[in-house]
């Protein structure tokens, strides 16, 4: 051990990565037992002085003024024959693995923590679904040799070095299969580990997705594990019923295509080649003249407007209203490429026709609805278009 300038050491530079800082009435506990006890347990250090244990130390020892700081030097070799691994994994290993066993898992942060596991697997080679179902190490390193470690390391031994069982284990890496929200929810312990787990493990990144946008991020850190995991059970049912009614669907087209000789020939048209590039003009166009027509209409409304002369002013609002009838034109252009687009994609099914007669009252309702609601839109177009404003009615709602 020995004393060294604390400004000379450097904290590692992945070490946020895993560990958060100790914060609130714990850290300034914290630095009260530096106060009093001193410095217990010295800082591990490279040759290089980085520092592999001992960051919240180091950093409360710079708070309290304290300018040097006893320190265990530990050199680590530039490649380790025996387990191939590099000389930045032994750092990170020890740096992981350290850091943990001070703290204690129930202090670590559960998504950090899953990232050290995940770390650690790699380093030591390990990977799931192996033979022997503990997760072997037949893994290459980061320079292309296999580990060679005297011991094989599986997950039950990771699991032994942190100190929980292995289904904890897999519990942890399953939080990184959740979309990126919910992890951040996880880190910034706005949702709990044992709920996220189970959002994890029953629904896939869409599903939680939906959950997240119906539920909404304050209601889901205030509901409870049983509050969640009915949510998710109502999921599961509604999703079970849609891809019934889907194969159902797709099922009964099937049917009629190989019934029919009509429909099997018939092929949808979607939009044409030559009209993609001039929708993808037309949404640039659309981008600049709302862009530039938002800002004239900015500037009209502001002070330096005001003293313009009246001939200037004029010449603005002209050009506010052929902005306003540039994008007029532009926005039917638009429309109206949506519903050539919408007659080719549907003119085909009509070739089902003689199916219709045989579709059950309540599908024949939600068509004739759906129809209605089509007629609407067409005749309030209509009045629009020739200025009838008064005549233009509500569609009708329907799903």
């Amino acid at each position: 051990m020995q004393m060294i300038d604390i400004h000379k050491l450097l904290p590692h530079p992945r070490n946020h990565e895993f560990f958060d800082d100790i914060e609130g009435s714990k850290w300034e506990d914290f630095k009260q037992s530096v106060v009093r006890r001193g410095i217990v347990e010295s800082i591990v250090v490279t040759q290089d002085l980085m520092i592999v244990s001992g960051h919240q130390r180091t950093k409360a020892c710079k708070e309290l003024g304290i300018l040097a700081i006893p320190c265990r030097i530990t050199h680590y070799p530039d490649f380790d024959p025996q387990t191939k691994n590099s000389k930045e994994d032994q750092i990170l290993e020890d740096l992981i693995c350290t850091n943990i066993m001070q703290r204690g898992v129930g202090n670590v942060n559960p998504m950090k923590l899953a990232k050290c596991i995940v770390e650690l697997e790699r380093i030591y080679g390990v990977r799931d679904g192996s033979a022997n179902l503990e997760g072997s190490n037949q893994y290459t390193n980061g320079i292309g040799e296999s580990n060679n470690f005297t011991h094989q390391k599986t997950q039950t031994d990771i699991a032994q070095e942190l100190n929980i069982t292995k289904q904890q284990l897999h519990n942890y890496k399953k939080l990184l299969t959740l979309i990126p929200e919910l992890q951040d929810m996880v880190e910034d312990q706005d949702l709990k580990a044992t709920t996220a787990t189970l959002i994890a493990k029953k629904l896939n990144k869409e599903e939680q997705e939906r959950l997240l946008g119906e539920v909404g991020n304050d209601r889901l850190s205030e509901m409870t594990q049983k509050e969640v995991s009915k949510q998710i059970d109502k999921y599961i049912k509604e999703i079970d019923v849609i891809k019934e009614e889907k194969k159902a669907l797709l099922d009964t087209i099937q049917s009629l295509k190989e019934q029919d000789p009509i429909v099997k020939t018939v092929e949808r048209e979607y939009i044409p080649g030559y009209l993609t590039d001039e929708i993808t003009l037309l949404k640039e166009q659309i981008k600049e003249v709302t862009e530039e027509k938002l800002s004239l209409e900015k500037y009209i409304k502001s002070d330096e407007y005001e003293i313009l002369s009246n001939e200037r002013k004029e010449e603005l609002l002209k050009q506010q209203e052929r902005l306003t009838k540039t994008k007029a034109h532009i926005d039917a252009f638009d429309l109206k490429i949506k519903i050539n687009s919408f007659i080719k994609e549907a003119s085909p099914d009509i070739y089902i026709q003689g199916s219709m007669s045989i579709l059950d009252q309540n599908v024949k309702k939600d068509m004739l609805e759906a129809l209605a609601a089509l007629k609407i839109y067409y005749v309030n177009l209509e009045n629009v278009l020739y200025g009838n404003v008064r005549e233009v009615k509500s569609v009708i709602d329907f799903n």
